[in-house]
């Protein structure tokens, strides 16, 4: 039998904020990115996260850069967070 490790609740504004700060400080390129939009969505499974990126907004920042590290950011924090409900 495998464990399901149990997902922490945050809030889209944080978990919005959390992105946007580490794609920030992941790249001197990234310096200059606006956000990211996150959005609900429906799981297949218990181990699928309940959200995803529905917009990014790049600002002066280089995109090549910014989707780099947004890719590695987002894939670790939907194991680990989950959209509290509201």
């Amino acid at each position: 039998m495998s464990k399901t490790k149990q997902k922490t609740p945050i809030e889209l504004t944080v978990l919005e904020a959390a992105i946007t700060t580490a794609v920030r400080r992941s790249d001197p390129n990234c310096e200059g990115f606006v956000g990211v939009v996150v959005g609900e969505c429906h799981r297949k499974s218990m181990q699928d996260s309940n959200w995803t990126i529905r917009g990014i907004r790049f600002g002066t920042a280089k995109r090549e850069s910014c989707n780099s590290a947004i890719s590695l950011i987002v894939d670790r924090l939907q194991q680990q967070f989950e959209i509290k409900a509201q």
